[in-house]
């Protein structure tokens, strides 16, 4: 009999999934599941389907991008009714997403691994700094650690690296829709900022990164999976409105930064990401 589960959200959350759907098949004696995903960003459907320990992939369209928000609060806050309305109750998905209870606790399980389809960018330099200082998915620009040009600008001065910019600036219906990323001016700094066509990019671009600095996303997350050393500048909601991601990021290899922190903080915690 197929094991469903279930991934929802966008890429944070479901790097989290994968972590409770792999636990869930250690616990169950499985090698693979399927699952329902619940989401806007059709890449995602695309990576899930290249894990080896997912069959099957289906990706949920309930009620269209003006309903998405309403919904996926039902489907955290009265599963029976979301699986009811979603026509799931023959597959019966065993909750595998990052609920409320979830974010509340500090239940962070990251003892797995994750592929990734590999994506090449002839725009990269030789040698690099993956740098991603907003992600206004969930936050506006004033909940963001304050001094980030001020921390690029120190790290232009301070080390021979290039810095690669990516992020996204403000879309008609996000937290901060005007909202457009700051810049410094400088010819090592490759603005990749709006030009990456996924996050799937960005991620690939972290394997080949010397080293990464970035605000609490998804980023962070994959580079602790994945291993690679990354600081993270915690926002400044973080820990009141999700525990269990402002915990997750505290783990090897993994270096971070609490929201009130100096610039001078900030030196000190990237020089021990990347030791000189």
């Amino acid at each position: 009999m197929t094991l469903w589960t279930t991934a929802i959200g966008a890429w944070g959350d479901v790097f989290s999934s994968c972590g409770n759907i792999i636990r869930l098949l250690e616990k169950e004696g499985r090698d693979s599941c399927s699952v329902v995903y619940f989401g806007l960003d059709e890449d995602i459907k695309e990576f899930l389907e290249y894990q080896s320990f997912i069959d099957e992939v289906y990706h949920l369209k309930l009620g269209g991008e003006h309903l998405y928000d309403a919904l996926m609060y039902q489907c955290q806050w009265d599963y029976p009714r979301w699986l009811a309305l979603a026509k799931l109750e023959d597959l019966s998905p065993v909750r595998t997403h990052v609920t409320p209870e979830l974010l509340e606790s500090s239940d962070c399980f990251r003892d797995f691994d994750l592929k990734l389809p590999p994506r090449t960018d002839e725009r990269l330099p030789e040698s690099f700094i993956l740098f991603q200082p907003y992600s206004i998915q969930s936050n506006t620009k004033d909940t963001h650690w304050p001094h980030w040009m001020e921390a690029l600008e120190w790290i232009l001065n301070n080390t021979d690296h290039d810095v690669v910019m990516v992020g996204k600036d403000g879309v008609p219906g996000s937290p901060d829709p005007c909202f457009v990323t700051p810049r410094v001016e400088s010819d090592r700094v490759i603005d990749l900022v709006n030009k990456t066509d996924s996050m799937m990019d960005v991620l690939n671009m972290a394997s080949l990164a010397k080293g990464i600095v970035s605000t609490s996303n998804a980023l962070p997350i994959w580079c602790i999976v994945k291993e690679i050393p990354v600081l993270v500048v915690y926002n400044l909601i973080i820990k009141e409105k999700a525990n269990y991601f402002y915990n997750w990021y505290k783990s090897e290899p993994a270096i971070t930064l609490e929201s009130d922190s100096s610039l001078e903080d900030f030196e000190r915690r990237f020089k021990m990401m990347l030791p000189q």
